[in-house]
């Protein structure tokens, strides 16, 4: 006799419906939402990245309330199992003698738990981080520049916990799978398990829904992409525009603009610009012949807030010891562009690092905005 069949929860040999298609359009929702945005992470791909995150999002959401009123299986009450009860299934597990369960095993409920809150947790950090950084989703024009930094740096890290906790739990399925001999994954796609001494009824199919779900996800990412992104980018090019205009009105900008992009006083700390200005016939190897009466009006200019997340990130992260001239050699800035491949700023259109017009349309604005970067477009080197 096989001794799995010796194990209590044995297999009836019948199969039952226990996921419905709710679920499983949730479930699948899961796997779209993580995948795509984790291959989306690029500023130019941050309308992407939303959309699969609010994919992500808007399914954890509904599992968590179904939690509640779905189906037995689908019910938190029906797997909820200590952190004891988990190991004990692990350990079982590992020697072949695990539990037959039918719905959700103690430990595959405590990785349901942790994908949930992660999820959550990981698109709200990155709704507050996007709201403060570039102006976008719900909370635009909500959250400072610091709260949206710190926001950013825990959204990365709750993603790549994903990722480890995701990894986890598909070796779980694939193991449980091996032990039970039972296709736990295709249970997922199917609905269909092994009943094993389970009295609770069948889930309901629930096509209806599912259907209205899917047709939901796909309405309303092809909405945000097609009308949403195109509208706000046309309405966000009229604004930096005036903001364009306004600095190219300034001192500063038509100084250092009869040369090359006059970059925004925010990208550098003013110690940086007062040193740039008190040694002008030392400018990267050129002296800039400005009268004093010029220096001292453009030192008036050097303490002007910024109005974007880019340039406040990239000079708040200067020590305060330091006043560097070369905006491409500080840490911030590498970190901000560390996925931009190098062979970028090599395309013939593109002049280098510092030509930051070749990819950013509205450089000259100083705002920097992800829906406004092109690739190796010709720049606004000399």
């Amino acid at each position: 006799m096989d001794p799995l069949e010796n194990r209590p929860g044995a297999s009836t040999g019948k199969l039952k419906r226990v996921w419905d298609v709710p679920v499983r359009v949730a479930h699948l929702a899961f796997i779209a939402g993580i995948a795509g945005a984790w291959l989306t992470r690029g500023a130019e791909l941050a309308d992407w990245h939303a959309v699969f995150g609010y994919t992500a999002l808007t399914a954890a959401l509904f599992r968590i309330v179904w939690g509640f009123v779905g189906p037995a299986h689908s019910r938190f009450a029906n797997f909820a199992y200590s952190p004891q009860a988990a190991l004990r299934y692990i350990g079982d597990a590992m020697r072949g003698a695990a539990r037959h369960y039918t719905g959700h095993n103690p430990a595959g409920s405590w990785a349901v738990y942790a994908l949930l809150a992660l999820i959550v947790a990981t698109c709200v950090t990155g709704m507050i981080a996007s709201a403060g950084m570039h102006a976008l989703g719900p909370l635009a024009g909500m959250i400072a520049f610091p709260t949206a930094d710190v926001s950013f740096t825990l959204h990365e890290l709750l993603a790549w916990i994903i990722l480890g906790v995701a990894a986890g739990h598909l070796a779980g399925v694939a193991w449980g799978s091996y032990v039970h001999r039972e296709n736990l994954a295709l249970a997922m796609v199917t609905g269909n398990k092994l009943e094993h001494g389970d009295t609770a009824p069948a889930a309901p199919a629930r096509k209806w829904l599912g259907a209205a779900m899917a047709l939901a996800a796909i309405g309303g990412a092809s909405y945000y992409i097609l009308q949403h992104a195109p509208a706000d980018t046309r309405q966000r090019d009229r604004v930096e525009k005036t903001a364009e205009a306004s600095m190219m009105a300034q001192p500063w900008t038509k100084e250092c603009g009869s040369c090359h992009l006059a970059y925004p006083q925010a990208l550098l700390p003013a110690r940086s610009w007062e040193k740039m200005l008190a040694e002008q016939d030392k400018h990267f190897g050129e002296d800039l012949g400005l009268s004093e009466a010029a220096v001292k009006k453009l030192l008036q200019d050097v303490n002007v807030p910024a109005a974007a997340w880019g340039p406040w990130a990239i000079s708040s992260a200067v020590p305060a010891s330091q006043a560097p001239q070369r905006i491409t050699d500080l840490d911030r800035w590498r970190a901000i562009h560390h996925r931009v491949p190098d062979e970028r700023f090599k395309a013939k259109p593109v002049a280098g690092k510092h030509d930051c017009g070749a990819c950013h349309r509205d450089a000259p604005s100083g705002i920097f905005h992800p829906r406004m970067i092109q690739i190796a477009k010709p720049g606004t080197s000399p």
